[in-house]
This record gives C-alpha cells, sequence and structure tokens, in this order.
C-alpha cells in the first residue's frame, strides 16, 4: 500500500504531537539488536531458558538420535541449539515465557531472567555492561541516543530538533 501523504509531512505531524506530549513510543522487539548487536535478539535471549526448561526433552532425544545416528550433530552443544530453535518456534515465546515463571514460581522470576541477560548503564564508569556476556562498552558522544534513556544521570532528554 503507497502512503496518501507526503512522509516529509507525516514525520512534522509526529513531531508536533510529540512536543504537545500526545505521543507514546512502542519500540518492538529487535530495536536494540539493530542499533547494538551486543543486545541479544529474541532467540539467544531464551536460549538458556529453553535449555533448562526442556532439559529432558532435549538430552533424551539426542541419546535416541546419537544411537541410532540419524542427526549430524558432532557435539550437544550443536544439537543442543538447533532443538532449541525448534522448541521456540514449536512452543512460542510467550508460552515459553510464561512456563518459566510457572516453573519458577513467582513472576518476578522472569524479570531476574532478562535483567542478567541484558544490559545496564554503569553512570560511574559511563559503560554499558553486559553480565552474561562478560562485556563492557564504553558511553561516548557517538553513543546511540536510545542506550542513554534508561540513565537517570543524563535525566529528561528530547530527540526531535
Amino acid at each position: 500500500m503507497a502512503p496518501t501523504k507526503d512522509i516529509k509531512k507525516e514525520l512534522e505531524a509526529l513531531r508536533d504531537s510529540y512536543r504537545r506530549d500526545e505521543v507514546s513510543a512502542l519500540i518492538g522487539a529487535g530495536f536494540s539488536k539493530n542499533v547494538c548487536g551486543d543486545y541479544p535478539s529474541w532467540n539467544e535471549l531464551l536460549q538458556d531458558m529453553v535449555a533448562e526448561l526442556y532439559k529432558f526433552e532435549i538430552e533424551s532425544n539426542f541419546k535416541i538420535n546419537r544411537n541410532i545416528r540419524r542427526h549430524g550433530y558432532r557435539s550437544f552443544e550443536s544439537y543442543e541449539e538447533a532443538k532449541v530453535k525448534e522448541i521456540i518456534e514449536r512452543e512460542g515465546y510467550l508460552n515459553i515465557v510464561s512456563k518459566y515463571i510457572e516453573r519458577k514460581g513467582c513472576r518476578e522470576a522472569i524479570e531476574i531472567y532478562i535483567e542478567d541477560r541484558i544490559p545496564y548503564i554503569d553512570e560511574d564508569k559511563e559503560e554499558l555492561v553486559f553480565l552474561k556476556k562478560g562485556v563492557t562498552v564504553g558511553i561516548t558522544p557517538e553513543t546511540p541516543n536510545f542506550l542513554l534513556l534508561n540513565s537517570p544521570k543524563n535525566g529528561s532528554r528530547s530527540f526531535w530538533s
């Protein structure tokens, strides 16, 4: 479907609505990953969760398939990675997360799981810290603005000119 109006006019109208505090931004999954490749994709984020939740299924299928030499995987790790992708496809993200919360017995478990796997801003060192990967990324003037949104040190920021 072709746009019905000039895109410049649409963007100007959006900017004007933003200035009147009439806009909320809903950023979809994958936005962070596109800007900073160190963020996990949904599959990467759920890898450990699926491996834990479906451990018996993954291990027993590996043993069965290993005995009859059906799969061409050289290691359990490569088999597990492929099986996790298959399970995510089969079960869906929301069902997996719901099952994880049910298994752990409280909603906070998913919050802790996610917080352990996404970066946070260390304001003293001015770095993004990725605990799971053991990676830090210095914050510089070139750091994308969206990464600074969660930093109370920087206060409220406007990204419209």
